[in-house]
Parts: structure tokens; C-alpha cells; sequence
């Protein structure tokens, strides 16, 4: 075998030793004899058992040799020695005749596999825990939190207080792509911010500050820090930029307000910020520091060097001082600069609270005003009986890492010396090779020859080692045509990573490929090549090797796909899906579950319903049935309601425990549907069930259920109120059903107003309303009768002023019969409402003639004239007292039924519609409907109603003619329309008496009695003269 080869064994990173049949070490590499701890010359020909391992390693080893004696075949085991763990093949070696010769032992050290697994562990949970603190702390900051995907180009989170800062909500900043955000920067300042971005994110740095002026909403600019981190993967590729923006407008106005006075302070201020920061990088990237701290007494045992001259005192000033003042010397600061309470810093949680802290940043300053960042790991040290006695903190040091470069020169060195060894270690390389579970080759430079190559490779491609060994390295290139990274293009000689390894000293780490395999089929391997250097640095040699990891991906794919058709079915489910784990933390919430309660999903994640400000009710069903189904681990249905984003919205859910593999509930997966239409259907059966429709009071049924529940000894006294609302029917009939609703919806308002909220108020009937009063006497009942009276009076916004009459009785003995009381009351109505009646009367029509008053405003002064005028006219008649007083009554309310006319039709100034007309001429028919309704006024109803009627039976509303007309209303349209043509109205122009009187006499046949036109001629023109 080669020097290079052998060189290659003896320099083996791994553990390698070889022991004859009767176990005794006949050859070990350097790596094997310093995790031993003996010299090599002194570990050959000693027995297995005489090496000081650990008890447990030497049991596995020797119960893993037997094994392979016995079977023939190759033990692996994964064992833990010296803190360190090691993946570990004994491999026997066995004569021609089957006879066991010797075994070969093979450990590679997996402890940083190991340390990554629970390191990540650790660190998944403590994100976990941390996340919902953070989250707290982010939305009640009064800076502008934001975290934007680099590889999307978009923000995923903002924190509400950019709407303080920039006058935009959360979702409207995240919608802005980087053009629009760039747009809004100042231009003086685009350039250097991306710049700055652009260095940072390209570079190894991971974080920087920014301040820039950024147009807000309003259209000002505002000043803004904006300071940054940028999040990489495990390649150092920018993943997430992750930071807080505070608005600096204040300060920076502040500052050019002084920049004429201080360009000196600022520039000594510059420059030592530049020194500042070039001390602060150096100790930074020479995190060297120890702590060791006595339990009891809380002091301070021991500190490194690195660290006492950091704080700038002698290693012996930190003996047996206090914890409390270490941290006078040494002041520790968390990464945002918030000062660090005692109670959090690391040596004293681990030595309180036992904790292990691994990996967290922090920010020291000493008393000069020097700050590092440096990450600390911290650990309790307990005495036998598991009691804490001291604690230990340590910075993180590269001193190490050159030591193992130190190491790893000496052992190439000793691996020089060790050539004459060169055929046990080719055996030794022969059996790796032919056990090892990889495609592993040695290729030699410059020309790439084939040295060595493992029996798994030979196997997996189907070419022998012969025919590898006997062809070049382009030829051999030839079977890798068919070797793809992604794609189906052939891999151009130079892309592979041998051909990078040897020629360009690359180091390829688990690079995915494609292998065709002898079947045809392909295969998807992980490679890994690397360069072999001499003492010069020259590359001597490539080592390359692979690793089939189809199923692997096989799986990952399968996977990622049922991941993705859950996912996909649960997001896109109309029913809210919640998932809690045993502290009644939101775990996961799907889309339903934020479109019902308008609640990011974002800030759900690690909350509880009652951290998230949900209705208490909504709390205290989710505890008791969540914590039901956690504790029984049966599945629970419930139903319960929370005011949503829009309405109050109810569920109908089922609480789906889920299990650990040991069976302990792991978490609980609501599931609920939204039944709110249907509850909204019941309720509104129920409320239609028991209300009347108009006026939104009870109905009849409820009040008679009412007045059965409320028929006993314990409500007594109780009293009932009865009213029947007055002119309904003539508000229906004049007005229309309409303003009936509105008139009973007015007597409805009052009822509420005036009575208690214990008290039961219904729509007894058509025009009937009627009140049950618990716990009330007669004398109550009769001040809220008087109440509702005075209500009525005081009301407006109906045609007809309210008008209801009332009676009421007291229920004082268990022994009365409440329907006699209820009658009482409905006869007392009765009697009241007889003996108001003319007040009724004068009620309506003095509010008709109000609201007359209101649509035409000159109504008083024409009854006035017309008045003065038909009195002197009907004199002249000889008119008897009776029909005097009939006249008067009659010009009083002759334009009652203009009450109904719409207000714009009464002023109009141009000519009416056809449709417009039809409305007016409803006034004598209202009118008639009016007077007809009260016995004071029915005498002069047929008068009013045929008012507008023509001598010649062409006037409307029934078309009489001639004496079928009235006389009343015969005469008085005479006076009226000698009025109204002699005074001023909006539609025409103003007669003179002359003009007026020859108008009269050319309508007498047609429109006027002549007879009576002709009198009432002589009588004007006798006044005149």
C-alpha cells in the first residue's frame, strides 16, 4: 500500500483499533490511544478488559465481540465514554477456513449529533415558552415591531404601533412591496439604505441600524431608527430581517436645530464610536470568559484571566467578593439593552433555580463603558446527594479549536512515523472498506486514478473494482453520465464533486444527487468530497463518499404531501378548528377560526381564550369542557357563543382528545360549527310567537300566560291597566294603515317609557293595550294611568295627537279571581273613555288644524275673512240662529281634510299632474271622515264633503249638481272662492273685488247656484258702495 494511504489510516479522524482472537490490541490508531489515555506502544498486546473504559462502555464492546464471533457477522452499537458518544462496528476477521483470526473495532465520535438533537430540543421548547412573552411585549412596545421574509420580499408580521408611527394599519404596511416602501423614503436617503441592506444581508454581519425619513399617510416625513437583524439558515443565506422602528422625529429636528454648534462634539463623538466599536468587535469575536460561584454563600470562588482583565481588576480582587458586586464590576444587559434584574442573570438561575442555560446572548459592560456581546452557557454543580454547591458560567472561547489544529498537525506528523506499518494498515483500510455502509472512493492527483474503493460502492453502481481501477478518470466519468442534481441535463465533468475536491480543494458537505443503478432505476444519494493536502498544503488526494437516501426523501415527500392535504383540508373547512394543549394554550387555529373572531392567528399561538381578551362565558364553557376531556380523555360535545368580528355568533362543537403513545392526553382538537342562523330562526319563532308584530310588546298569549304565572299569593298586590287607544279608525281610514302603525308603534313608546321594567305591557286587541303590575297597589297604578296620560299629551310626530283612555283595578286578596279584576278594570276604561270623549274630539281636530297650520301658514287669516263674510252674507240670507252656528262650524273645519294633503302640493306654483291632482281632491272625503267620526260635527259632514261639487255636476267628489248640492256648501264656495282669488296665492295672480265679482258671475250656472252668485253680487257691490 501507498505512503498516502497509509497516512490516510493513521490520521484516521475516527477510532479504529484491531485486537487478535483472545482480544489482545495488536494495532490502534492515534485517535483510539488518546480517548484511551494510554500511549500506543503501551496499549499493544494488552487485553481489552485491562483498558480503563468505563464499566458500561467495556460491557457493550465485549458482549458486542461475542456476538460477532458467534454470528460471524458485523455488531454495531452506539456507547457513551468520557462524556463523548461514539457509533461503534466490531467486525470479526476470519481465516480460510472460517476460524476467527481477529476482530476490528471502528467508533466514530456522533457527540456533536448528539448535542445538536437536544440542543435543538431545547431550543424548540424554550421558542415555544418564550414566543407568547414576546408577542405580549412586541404589541404593547411603543416601537414598531416587523419581521420581513427576505426570499418573499414581504412583510409577515407588523405590531400595531406602526399605525402610530406611520399612520398606516398593520395590513396595509405588510402590503407594501419594497418599491413602495422605497418610494416613501426620503430620495436623499434611498440610496445609502439600500446600501446598507444590501452590504449587510451579502456579508456575514447580522444586524445594523438604519434611520432614514419616511413619508407617513398624512404626507409629512417622519424620522425613523430602524434596528435590524437579519436571520440566516445553517448555509449563512439571508432568511428573515427582524426588527423595531422608532419614530426619532423629535431628536432628529433636535439635532439640526444644534448641528451648527456641535460638527466638533460630533465628530469626536464619530470617532469614538469608531474606536468603540473596533474594541467591541475584537472582544466579540474572543468571547474568553469563566465564572465559578460557591451556592451557599453566593460568592464569587474563581474568574478566568480573560475575564478579570476585561473588567480591568486583578483575577484576586474577584476572590470571595459578593455576587452582588461581580456585577458592580461587570454589568449585564440584555441584547436590546434593557438592564438585566439580577434574578435573570445566568449564574443565579442556575444556581437557584438549577436551570441549564445554553447559547443565550447577552451584552457586558465593565466600568470603563467597554460592552461585548458574548454568548454564556451555564450549568449547577451538585454534590452526591443531588444538592446544588456551586455554579458555573462560561463564555464561549476559540482557544479550542486551535488546540485541535495543533492536534491534528501532530497527529499527521505521528502518521509519518507510523509508515512501516503500512500492511496492517491496509488490511485495517481492506476491512473498512469492505464493512462500511457507504460509496466511499480515494481518487489520486493530478490525473484522479482510482486508489481505493469501498465494496458498497461497487455493489451500487454494478461495476467491479477491477474495471474501476483499470480506466481513467474521464472514462470513469462515462458510467456518471447519467448522475443528475435536479434536472435531467447530463453533469458536466467539472460539477462533480470529486472532479471540485481534487482540483479545486473544495469541501463538499451532503450535496443531493441522482445515481442511475445498474437496473435502471435512479437513486437519490447524499456526497461528501473532500481534498487530501501534504505538508505543503498541495493536494495529493480527493476522498469521496455516498450514502443512499431515496427512502428518505420517499418519506419526506409522502410526508410533506399528507401535511399538505390536511392542511388543505382544515384551512379550507367552514367549521372552526382549535387545537389546545393541557394549559388550554392555542396550539394551532385554522382560517374559520380567525375570520369568526377577527383574532390573527399569529398572536393566538401560545395563548389561552382568557390571554386573548375573549367573553368570559365564552372562558369559563371552553375550561370546564376542555379540562373535561383532558381528564377523561372521552370526547365532549358542547355548545357555547361569542361576540365574533361582526355579530354574536354560536357554536355547536365536539372536544377530540389526543394522545400520547404512552396514553396520556396530549392535547385536545375542538371542532365547531357555527349554528348562529339557526338559533336566530328559533329565537325569532319564540319572539314572534309571544309579540305583536307593530309595536314590538307582548301579544295576548304571553300576557294571558303572564297573568296565570302571576296569580299567586307571592306577587300580590297586583294591579292591571286597560287602554283603548282612541281615533285609530280614523286614522286608518283618513290616513291610512300606516300612520295607524305609527300611531300604536307612539302609544307602544309611551307604555315603555312610563312603566317599570318588571312590568308586563301588551297588545290586547286591535285598539286595546293592557298592563299587569306586580307588586303594585291601585294607587300606583292609578299615578302611572296619570303618567301615561301626560306622556301622551306631551307627544308629537303623529297625524293624530295620542289619545288613549285607561282604567285600571287592584288585585290585593289571593281569594279574588283576576279575571274579575281584569274586568273591573276593562269597565272603569270604558266609563273613561265615554265620559272623554268631547275632550277626545276637540283633541283631534285642534291637532289636525295644527298641523293644517304648519303645511299653510295663511290659514287663519282666510277663515278669518271668510268668516266676517259669510256672517254678513248669510244675514242678508236671513240665516236662523241654528244654521249661524252651522256656518261657523262649518268655515272652521271646511279645510280639515287638506291635513292629508302632502305639504309640496299646497304651495306648488305651476300646474298639478293628473296624479298630483287626484292626491288633492282626497281633502273632502278626509274632511267628511273627520266630522263624520265625532256627533258635535256629523251635522256638517255632508256639507264638507260636497264643498267642491259644480252646479253642473262636473266638481268632484260624487259629481251632484244643481240643489242636490247643499246649500251650506253651495253658498260658502261662493265666499270661498271670492276670497282666495282676492288675496294672494302661489299658483296665480290677485283679483281686484271688480275683477273678482265679474270672475263669480261668468262660473254662475256652470260652477256656482246663479241664484245665490247673483245675491252675493249685490251684497258685495251694496258693502262696497
Amino acid at each position: 500500500m501507498s505512503h498516502q494511504a497509509c497516512a490516510l489510516v493513521a490520521g484516521y479522524p475516527d477510532l479504529m483499533a484491531r485486537l487478535d482472537a483472545q482480544r489482545r490490541y495488536t494495532f490502534v490508531n492515534e485517535k483510539y490511544a488518546q480517548v484511551a489515555g494510554i500511549p500506543k506502544n503501551q496499549l499493544l498486546g494488552r487485553m481489552a478488559g485491562q483498558v480503563k473504559f468505563s464499566k458500561k462502555w467495556l460491557r457493550s464492546v465485549q458482549a458486542a465481540m461475542d456476538a460477532a464471533a458467534q454470528k460471524g457477522q458485523t455488531q454495531k452499537l452506539e456507547v457513551k465514554f468520557a462524556k463523548q458518544w461514539y457509533d461503534t462496528s466490531i467486525v470479526p476477521e476470519c481465516d480460510g477456513s472460517g476460524n476467527l483470526i481477529s476482530y476490528m473495532i471502528f467508533a466514530h465520535d456522533i457527540t456533536e449529533i448528539k448535542q445538536t438533537q437536544n440542543a435543538l430540543k431545547q431550543k424548540q421548547k424554550q421558542l415555544a415558552e418564550s414566543e407568547g412573552r414576546f408577542r405580549t411585549v412586541l404589541e404593547n412596545s411603543l416601537d414598531a415591531a416587523y419581521r420581513r421574509d427576505i426570499q418573499t420580499d414581504a412583510y409577515d408580521y407588523v405590531s400595531p404601533v406602526i399605525e402610530q408611527i406611520t399612520g398606516f394599519l398593520p395590513e396595509e404596511f405588510r402590503a407594501m412591496g419594497t418599491d413602495e416602501i422605497l418610494a416613501r423614503i426620503h430620495p436623499d436617503h434611498i440610496r445609502e439604505v439600500e446600501r446598507k441592506l444590501e452590504l449587510i444581508q451579502n456579508s456575514d454581519g447580522s444586524s445594523g441600524v438604519l434611520e432614514y425619513a419616511f413619508k407617513a399617510k398624512d404626507g409629512d416625513y417622519r424620522w425613523l431608527a430602524d434596528y435590524f437583524r437579519i436571520i440566516r439558515d445553517q448555509q449563512g443565506r439571508p432568511l428573515y430581517r427582524i426588527g423595531v422602528m422608532r419614530d426619532i422625529t423629535g431628536r432628529k429636528e433636535t439635532e439640526e436645530m444644534m448641528i451648527a454648534s456641535l460638527n466638533t462634539a460630533q465628530q469626536r463623538a464619530r470617532e469614538a464610536e469608531f474606536e468603540r466599536r473596533i474594541i467591541e468587535t475584537v472582544i466579540n469575536n474572543v468571547p474568553e470568559g469563566f465564572l465559578l460561584v460557591d451556592a451557599r454563600s453566593l460568592s464569587v470562588l474563581m474568574v478566568s484571566r480573560h475575564l478579570a482583565e476585561f473588567a480591568g481588576k486583578d483575577q484576586e480582587a474577584f476572590k470571595n467578593i459578593s455576587l452582588q458586586q461581580y456585577c458592580r464590576f461587570l454589568n449585564v444587559a440584555g441584547m436590546n439593552g434593557e438592564p438585566l434584574a439580577f434574578e435573570q442573570m445566568p449564574i443565579w438561575r442556575c444556581i437557584q433555580k438549577g436551570e441549564v442555560v445554553v447559547s443565550e446572548y447577552y451584552r457586558l459592560t465593565n466600568n470603563k463603558g467597554q460592552t461585548i456581546t458574548v454568548l454564556v452557557n451555564a450549568a449547577p454543580v451538585r454534590d452526591a446527594n443531588g444538592e446544588i454547591i456551586r455554579g458555573v458560567a462560561a463564555w464561549r472561547n476559540i482557544e479550542p479549536l486551535q488546540q485541535a489544529e495543533d492536534k491534528l498537525r501532530k497527529s499527521r506528523d505521528a502518521a509519518r512515523a507510523a509508515r512501516g506499518k503500512a500492511e496492517e494498515r491496509r488490511r485495517i483500510l481492506e476491512a473498512i472498506l469492505m464493512s462500511i455502509p457507504e460509496g466511499i472512493a480515494v481518487i489520486e492527483a493530478p490525473d484522479g486514478q482510482l486508489r481505493l474503493v469501498s465494496h458498497y460502492y461497487e455493489n451500487f453502481i454494478g461495476i467491479s473494482r477491477k474495471e474501476l481501477h483499470a480506466t481513467s478518470l474521464e472514462k470513469r466519468m462515462q458510467h456518471y453520465a447519467a448522475m443528475e442534481n435536479g434536472s435531467n441535463m447530463p453533469v458536466a465533468l467539472e460539477q462533480t464533486p470529486s472532479w471540485r475536491a481534487l482540483k479545486n480543494g473544495e469541501v463538499v458537505m451532503n450535496e443531493e444527487w441522482r445515481m442511475a443503478r445498474p437496473d435502471g432505476s435512479q437513486s437519490v444519494v447524499s456526497m461528501i468530497a473532500a481534498p487530501v493536502l501534504d505538508d505543503r498544503g498541495e493536494i495529493t488526494h480527493a476522498v469521496t463518499s455516498f450514502r443512499d437516501i431515496t427512502k428518505s426523501k420517499e418519506m419526506e415527500a409522502t410526508l410533506r404531501r399528507r401535511e399538505f392535504e390536511f392542511r388543505t383540508l382544515v384551512e379550507n373547512s367552514p367549521d372552526v378548528i382549535v387545537r389546545l394543549d393541557p394549559q388550554l394554550r392555542c396550539q394551532f387555529v385554522n382560517a374559520a377560526y380567525e375570520r369568526m373572531t377577527g383574532i390573527p392567528r399569529e398572536r393566538c399561538a401560545g395563548r389561552t381564550c382568557r390571554e386573548l381578551e375573549m367573553p368570559e362565558a365564552y372562558c369559563a364553557i371552553l375550561e370546564k369542557e376542555a379540562g373535561k376531556a383532558m381528564s377523561t380523555g372521552r370526547e365532549i360535545n358542547t355548545e357555547f357563543g361569542f361576540r365574533g368580528l361582526f355579530e354574536q355568533r354560536y357554536f355547536w362543537g365536539r372536544l377530540i382528545p389526543e394522545f400520547e403513545p404512552d396514553g396520556r392526553v396530549r392535547s385536545v382538537m375542538m371542532v365547531a360549527r357555527d349554528i348562529t342562523e339557526r338559533k336566530k330562526a328559533e329565537e325569532h319563532v319564540r319572539y314572534v310567537s309571544f309579540h305583536d308584530s307593530v309595536t314590538g310588546l307582548y301579544n295576548r298569549a304571553y300576557f294571558e300566560e303572564e297573568i296565570k304565572r302571576l296569580d299567586t299569593g307571592r306577587s300580590l298586590p297586583v294591579s292591571l291597566i286597560i287602554g283603548d287607544l282612541n281615533n285609530l279608525k280614523l286614522v286608518n281610514d283618513t290616513f291610512g294603515h300606516e300612520e295607524g302603525d305609527r300611531l300604536l308603534q307612539k302609544i307602544a313608546e309611551i307604555l315603555r317609557k312610563t312603566c317599570r321594567n318588571e312590568d308586563v305591557m301588551a297588545r290586547w286587541g286591535g285598539d286595546e293595550f293592557a298592563v299587569i303590575l306586580p307588586d303594585t297597589g291601585a294607587a300606583i297604578a292609578g299615578s302611572i294611568c296619570s303618567r301615561i296620560k301626560r306622556q301622551a299629551e306631551l307627544s308629537n310626530g303623529t297625524a293624530v295627537a295620542p289619545s288613549i283612555a285607561l282604567g285600571f283595578a287592584e288585585k290585593s286578596r289571593t281569594a279574588d279571581n283576576i279575571y274579575m279584576v281584569l274586568r273591573q278594570a276593562e269597565e272603569q276604561m270604558y266609563e273613561n273613555k265615554l265620559a272623554e270623549s268631547r275632550k277626545n274630539q276637540e283633541l283631534v281636530l285642534s291637532s289636525l288644524l295644527r298641523r293644517l297650520r304648519v303645511k299653510w301658514p295663511g290659514l287663519d287669516r282666510h277663515v278669518e275673512r271668510t268668516s266676517e263674510l259669510a256672517q254678513r252674507f248669510a244675514e242678508k240670507l236671513g240665516f236662523s240662529d241654528s244654521q249661524m252656528e252651522d256656518l261657523a262650524l262649518f268655515i272652521r273645519l271646511h279645510d280639515i281634510g287638506k291635513a292629508v294633503v302632502p305639504d309640496d302640493l299646497l304651495s306648488k306654483c305651476g300646474d298639478l299632474s293628473s296624479s298630483e291632482w287626484e292626491q288633492v281632491k282626497r281633502h273632502a272625503e278626509a274632511g267628511y271622515r273627520i266630522t263624520n267620526t265625532f256627533g258635535d260635527t256629523a251635522r256638517i259632514a255632508e256639507a264638507i264633503l260636497s264643498q267642491r261639487e259644480w252646479w253642473d255636476g262636473s266638481g268632484y267628489p260624487r259629481g251632484l249638481k244643481g240643489k242636490e248640492i247643499p246649500f251650506l256648501s253651495r253658498m260658502f264656495s261662493i265666499v270661498d272662492t271670492f276670497d282666495t282669488i282676492t288675496h294672494h296665492r302661489p299658483y296665480d295672480r290677485v283679483f281686484t273685488r271688480q275683477e273678482a265679482m265679474e270672475e263669480l258671475q261668468r262660473h254662475a250656472g256652470k260652477q256656482f247656484d246663479p241664484a245665490l252668485t247673483e245675491a252675493f253680487v249685490e251684497f258685495v257691490s251694496a258693502s262696497v258702495h
